[in-house]
């Protein structure tokens, strides 16, 4: 579906939307709203909420993910239908930061879906390195679009509280293992993603 695009309103017509009877600008309010399902979101977190449902929806939401990463292994689907599943688990992220302002559910989820595959790929193919080699263009995608997110995250710690530093730390650990240890992220730093830049978080 496309999306319709932004109309810029000149001063004329935001006067005459201000001037228009409540009940008729409530009638078109309620007909815009409901074509935004970000903002009916946001409008149900804040206001029918209290902004209070913060935790519960970002553990909701590593209980789907949970489900989905043992389905991609329990189901044995194609690791190159693999990147498909993450995109999803991402949006579905970054969808909850801007709805709830949840700065360290952004970077915890995050990590949790990255650590998760990279165990889940190294598990794979500890004994099977034929495979390992055949799906090797599919691992290297997967791994090239971590190192993006990987990059935003890094910048993303620089907004978040020190406090919370320490229940990241151990997420962290994993992402300097993974980055000293795995032949596929050797490549970030054409990305200008190093290995000092995760070892500061722990």
């Amino acid at each position: 579906m496309r999306r319709s695009k932004s109309v810029v309103l000149d001063d004329e017509m935001k006067a005459t939307i201000k001037a228009l009877p409540e009940k008729k600008k409530n009638q078109l309010l309620l007909r815009l709203v409901r074509k935004d399902a970000k903002l009916v979101d946001q409008i149900r977190y804040e206001y029918i909420e209290n902004e209070e449902t913060q935790e519960l929806r970002r553990e909701e939401l590593e209980e789907s993910f949970d489900e989905i990463l043992s389905d991609l292994q329990t189901r044995d689907i194609a690791l190159s239908w693999w990147l498909s599943h993450i995109r999803g688990m991402s949006s579905k992220i970054t969808w909850h930061a801007q709805v709830t302002k949840d700065k360290f559910g952004d970077i915890y989820l995050n990590l949790m879906v990255i650590n998760r595959v990279m165990k889940m790929i190294d598990d794979m193919y500890e004994d099977d390195m034929q495979n390992y080699r055949l799906d090797a263009y599919a691992i290297g995608r997967i791994y090239e679009y971590f190192v993006r997110r990987l990059k935003r995250l890094v910048k993303a710690m620089d907004k978040l509280h020190e406090d919370l530093f320490l229940e990241l730390s151990d997420e962290w650990r994993i992402v300097a293992f993974y980055f000293n240890n795995n032949k596929f992220l050797e490549e970030a730093k054409y990305h200008e993603l190093y290995p000092s830049d995760v070892e500061n978080f722990f």
